[in-house]
């Protein structure tokens, strides 16, 4: 079978930096992968932009199915709110949005080493200094509990940005919004001038800085999504308090998280409750449950990617 495959982050796996892209685990089913649209059985987007929207309608045009893989929740690509991106796709397949099919956001499985050692009894946040103008981000919340609370070492890029530098981001938010005719949320102050109580500075190795800490923060880029970015936390040993989609349409044992609701108060509240726990006791429990072969097989990237293109084939088949 031959695929095309296109978009916005068509280079890389279901994770950054993840070396796992759709391309290489096709290639090792023995998918054929075509430089051309009109040579391919199917043509697969990876993140949709309005860029591909000509290339998507011409492969339609001349018989090519047209599927996209949605990876990015429509806070990060607005063009992602519709059912049906600029309607070019013959078959959507969301990731990490709960639904009749609930797919997971594979993960290139870095167990953390320390599992049983001493590590700072503080929680460690790791996100790049981002804001969207759509309704439903979670942004401005990561803000918010990141300048009020003492007890986070926030880590990532852009968070030592300047006042006019905020204000550049935002406005090129706001317009990417309104060119993809989307309601736009304006910015608070906290959005401008407020700085994060603890910041440590960027890091090269996200999966060895969190195994130095015992809890986490984590809190999505809107409230229906689950990114990599809870199981990263896990895979580092850490216990994580958690905002973002429910955890029991992804069968994470509850056990495992503090899942919060977008407020600073239940934040607070389950930050005090996640410290209660044995840190040690916890990954115990958790390490075996990460090497479980059903956990495994449900939330590594390579699998993740099988799947997909399993049930892209089964499409083709219809």
């Amino acid at each position: 079978m031959k695929l095309y495959i296109t978009g916005k982050n068509s280079s890389q796996g279901l994770e950054a930096g993840d070396s796992t892209s759709f391309a290489d685990v096709a290639r090792a089913l023995g998918y054929t992968i075509v430089s051309n649209h009109l040579d391919a059985d199917a043509t697969i987007c990876v993140d949709y932009h309005p860029k591909f929207r000509e290339e998507l309608r011409d492969a339609q045009s001349h018989g090519v199915r047209t599927f996209l893989i949605q990876q990015e929740p429509y806070v990060v690509l607005p063009e992602h709110r519709r059912e049906n991106p600029g309607k070019v796709f013959d078959h959507v397949l969301r990731i990490g949005i709960p639904g009749e099919v609930t797919r997971h956001y594979g993960n290139s499985w870095h167990l953390a080493k320390n599992w049983r050692g001493p590590r700072q009894k503080r929680f460690v946040a790791i996100t790049a200094n981002k804001w969207s103008a759509l309704p439903g981000q979670l942004y401005s919340l990561r803000r918010e509990i990141y300048s009020a609370h003492e007890m986070i070492d926030l880590y990532g890029h852009g968070w030592e940005a300047n006042v006019r530098s905020q204000l550049i981001m935002i406005t090129k938010e706001i317009l990417l919004g309104l060119a993809a005719r989307s309601r736009i949320v304006l910015p608070r102050a906290s959005d401008i001038f407020s700085s994060p109580s603890n910041f440590l500075g960027s890091v090269k190795d996200k999966a060895k800085t969190m195994a130095n800490y015992d809890f986490s923060l984590i809190i999505e880029n809107s409230g229906h999504y689950m990114s990599e970015k809870l199981m990263d936390s896990l895979l580092s040993g850490n216990l994580p308090v958690y905002v973002g989609a429910p955890i029991q349409h992804f069968k994470i044992p509850e056990m495992f998280v503090f899942q919060a609701e977008p407020t600073l108060e239940s934040i607070r509240d389950k930050m005090n409750e996640a410290m209660s726990v044995n840190p040690i006791e916890f990954r115990s429990t958790l390490r075996e449950w990460l090497l479980d072969p059903l956990t495994l097989d449900a939330w590594k990237a390579d699998r993740v990617t099988i799947k997909l293109l399993k049930e892209i084939s089964r499409h083709l088949s219809d």
